[in-house]
């Protein structure tokens, strides 16, 4: 019996002195400068603490583009739109045109933002003031850039971009 305490003892007071032997003291480097002292703790072997973010659910969207966001619960999409006729050119007729719309995350609603007949739009993206939206339409060939002003959605302006095509020769 005394030699089973005895044994439980010196298990406890190696694992104490263990642990506590394992504890690695911070390294610190003092730099003193004329007028300031500065001093560096390098903590890099410290285990990384796990971040304050969790994953609550995951939410599907299948049949949309999802291009920026308008505000926490707004997105701005680009998705077939089944309200216009199908597309107009042989190469494309079995596709309905892309249009732009807002999308609430929590109603599952949305909101149209630009249509146009035989015309896919995309890309959108906000401006960092999220007042004026870039964004491209095209059905063949290459995309033409528009940017609406999303205070007044009417008022859209082309961009101009000049395209450079150079030919390549294969020998």
């Amino acid at each position: 019996m005394k030699n089973t305490n005895f044994i439980r003892t010196m298990i406890a007071i190696t694992l104490i002195s263990t642990m506590t032997a394992c504890g690695k003291e911070e390294e610190k480097v003092t730099i003193k400068e004329p007028g300031k002292t500065i001093t560096i703790i390098d903590d890099s072997d410290k285990e990384e603490s796990k971040p304050d973010l969790s994953v609550e659910k995951i939410d599907r969207y299948e049949k949309l583009t999802i291009t920026d966001w308008l505000d926490e619960n707004t997105v701005i999409v680009s998705k077939e739109n089944e309200s216009l006729d199908k597309m107009s050119l042989a190469e494309l007729s079995e596709q309905y045109p892309m249009s732009l719309y807002l999308f609430d995350i929590t109603t599952k609603d949305y909101k149209l933002l630009k249509e146009q007949k035989d015309v896919f739009l995309g890309g959108a993206s906000l401006s960092k003031d999220k007042k004026s939206l870039l964004y491209y339409e095209y059905s063949l060939g290459d995309p033409v850039f528009y940017v609406m002003n999303m205070m007044k959605p009417w008022l859209e302006q082309p961009i101009v971009v000049e395209l450079i095509w150079q030919t390549v020769q294969v020998r």
